[in-house]
C-alpha cells in the first residue's frame, strides 16, 4: 500500500444514475470535492465497465424493474427459449395421458370433445409427438368460443386421450434467465438467448424479425409477439450524439450487441398497454456511461488529472489514457462549453464492449498503476488525493477467484464468481469476499435484469 496519504474512493454508478433525462448530464450528487488549496492536483482514474451488462438497452421510463412481469404460461411447461415450438410457431399443443389407439391419430383432422369439433391437427407429419405425448393443433379453434380444458377426453379419428396440459400456441413469454440480445447476420436480425457464458446463441436458434422490417442503416427491426408489433433497436445507428454545449464532435454508442433483460421484454410484449411502442430508448448503458464520464471531466475544470481504463476481456483492465489534464479549454461561465483534449475525447468515443466485467481484477490493475512510476504521482506532495471512479452496472463476471486453493468456494476465472479472492489481507474475512450466493444458478442478478455490487 502506498504510504503517502493515499485515499482510494470507489464509486459505483448504477444504471439508474445514468438514466438521466438530459443525455450525458449526470445529477448534482457530490461525488468528490476538488480543493484548490491542495498542494497537488488529485488524481482520478475512471474505470469504465465495458462488459455484457453495459450492452443492455436503456430502459423505458415506464418500466419498473422491481416488479416481476413474467407471464403465467398456459401450459405446465414454460418455454425457456424463444421460437422453441418444435413444429410451428403458431401451433398449440395438448399433452395427453391415457392414450388409446394413437396409431389412428391423423394430421389435418378434427380434434373433438364430446362429439364437438374444437380444433384441427396441423397438416404436418410431426403433428403427434409420441415421446412427449403431445398433439399439435392449429392455434385457432374450428368453432369460435369452443376451447379445451384439462381433464377432457379428446378424439381424433378414433384415437383418444385425456388432456393433462394445454398450450394455445404462439410465444407465451420470455424465460431465459440470462436475457436476450439481437444477433445480426447479414441483412437479417434475430432475437436470441444469452447463454450462461454471456455469449450469444446462434441465429438458427433465434426469432427472426418480421419480414422486411430490419433496416441496416437505422438499426431498427420489428418483432410481432403476443399480437404486439414492436420495433426494437438492434444496435447503435452509428450517428453519435454531441455532449450538450460541447465544441468536440460526437460520442458514439459502440455497444457491440444490444441486450434486453428477460423482465424488460416481458413488460414490452406482455404487460405494457397496447399501442404505445414508438418511444423506446435508442442507446445502451455504455453510451450513457461515456457521456457521464465527459460530464465528470468537464465539471472538474482541470482541477484534477484524469486517467481512463476499460475492460477488454476476462483479465484485468486496459489503460486507455494515462493521468493528465483532460481539458483543452475551460469555460468558467458554463462548464458544458469546456472542451476535452482531443485524445481524451477520441479514447472515450472509441470505447466499445466485450463479454466480461472482472471488477476486482480491474481495481487491482488500477491499484498497480497508482503504485508504479508510470503514474507520475507527485513525490513531494504531503497529501495528494487519489480516486477511482468505477462506472458499472455492478455485476462482476469472469473475475479471479482464489487460485491458491485457500478458499475452496472460489473458482478462478468463473463466469459468475461465487466469491473473489481478498488480496491485500485487510478485511479479516477469511481470505475471500463473497459477492454472490454460490447456490444461485444463475445469479438472481440476471433473473430479472437486476444489478448487484
Amino acid at each position: 500500500m502506498l504510504k503517502k496519504c493515499f485515499f482510494m474512493v470507489v464509486l459505483v454508478l448504477l444504471a439508474g444514475l445514468l438514466s438521466h433525462d438530459s443525455v450525458g448530464v449526470a445529477d448534482d450528487t457530490c461525488v468528490f470535492t476538488v480543493n484548490t488549496s491542495d498542494d497537488a492536483k488529485p488524481n482520478i482514474v475512471l474505470l469504465l465497465d465495458t462488459g455484457a451488462e453495459m450492452e443492455q438497452v436503456n430502459w423505458h421510463a415506464g418500466f419498473d424493474n422491481n416488479t416481476d412481469y413474467t407471464p403465467v404460461a398456459v401450459a405446465v411447461n414454460q418455454f425457456d427459449v424463444i421460437g422453441a415450438l418444435p413444429v410451428s410457431a403458431s401451433a398449440g399443443y395438448l399433452r395427453l395421458t391415457n392414450v388409446v389407439n394413437s396409431h389412428l391419430f391423423t394430421k389435418n383432422k378434427a380434434i373433438s370433445v364430446g362429439g364437438l369439433s374444437i380444433a384441427t391437427t396441423i397438416n404436418s407429419a410431426g403433428f403427434w409427438d409420441a415421446v412427449g405425448n403431445q398433439m399439435y393443433f392449429n392455434a385457432f379453434p374450428t368453432v369460435p368460443g369452443r376451447t379445451f380444458a384439462v381433464g377432457q377426453t379428446i378424439n381424433n379419428e378414433g384415437g383418444t386421450g385425456t388432456i393433462a396440459a394445454i398450450n394455445m400456441g404462439g410465444y407465451n413469454g420470455f424465460y431465459n434467465p440470462y436475457g436476450y440480445a439481437v444477433n445480426v447476420s447479414g441483412s437479417s436480425a434475430y432475437l436470441v438467448k444469452i447463454l450462461p457464458d454471456l455469449t450469444l446463441d446462434a441465429v438458427g436458434n433465434g426469432l427472426l424479425a418480421d419480414a422486411g422490417t430490419f433496416n441496416t442503416s437505422t438499426k431498427l427491426a420489428r418483432w410481432t409477439i403476443n399480437g404486439r408489433a414492436i420495433t426494437l433497436p438492434t444496435g447503435s445507428d452509428g450517428d453519435g450524439t454531441g455532449h450538450p454545449g460541447s465544441n468536440n464532435t460526437v460520442i458514439h454508442d459502440k455497444a457491440v450487441n444490444f441486450r434486453y433483460s428477460t423482465n424488460y421484454l416481458n413488460w414490452l410484449f406482455f404487460v405494457r398497454p397496447a399501442g404505445t411502442y414508438n418511444d423506446l430508448e435508442r442507446e445502451s448503458r455504455l453510451y450513457h456511461a461515456k457521456m457521464a464520464m465527459v460530464t465528470v471531466i468537464k465539471k472538474t475544470a482541470n482541477r484534477a488529472k484524469f486517467a481512463m481504463y476499460q475492460f477488454t476481456g476476462g483479465n484485468g483492465a486496459t489503460q486507455k489514457q494515462p493521468l493528465k489534464d483532460a481539458l483543452d479549454t475551460v469555460d468558467a461561465a458554463d462548464w458544458q462549453n469546456s472542451t476535452l483534449v482531443s485524445e481524451y475525447w477520441t479514447n472515450i468515443d472509441n470505447m466499445d464492449t466485450n463479454a466480461y466485467s472482472p471488477l476486482a481484477e480491474g481495481l487491482m490493475t488500477v491499484g498497480g498503476y497508482f503504485n508504479s512510476r508510470s503514474s507520475h504521482l507527485d513525490p513531494g506532495s504531503v497529501c495528494q488525493k487519489n480516486f477511482v471512479i468505477v462506472v458499472t452496472s455492478g455485476l462482476s463476471s469472469m473475475d479471479r477467484g482464489d487460485s491458491g486453493g485457500g478458499s475452496p468456494g472460489c473458482q478462478s476465472g468463473a463466469v459468475h464468481p461465487a466469491c473473489l479472492a481478498e488480496y491485500d489481507g485487510d478485511t479479516a474475512l477469511g481470505g475471500t469476499v463473497t459477492v454472490l450466493d454460490a447456490s444461485d444458478t444463475p445469479p438472481t442478478s440476471y433473473e430479472l435484469g437486476k444489478m448487484r455490487v
